[in-house]
């Protein structure tokens, strides 16, 4: 996992070259290569941990809005 991820992401494989990996987020129109390690443009097989066999549509955002709250509610208590 990539040391700017604060949570685990899934995405969508797009190209397997052997051991390069590039990826895709499911809501994203780009490639994910904007959130890989400074000048890598893609991710290896030994960083992939797991594969998805199934989902459950919108079960993320129970764990990001609430981190999403508190985060905004920090930066406007620090403001005052």
């Amino acid at each position: 996992m990539s040391p700017r991820a604060r949570l685990p992401m899934t995405f969508y494989l797009t190209e397997y070259l052997r051991q390069h990996i590039l990826t895709k987020g499911d809501n994203n129109e780009m490639d994910d290569v904007s959130l890989y390690p400074p000048g890598r443009n893609t991710v290896l097989r030994s960083e992939i941990r797991g594969i998805v066999h199934g989902y459950v549509p919108f079960l993320g955002w129970a764990v990001i809005a609430p981190r999403e709250m508190i985060e905004r509610a920090s930066e406007l208590l620090a403001r005052n």
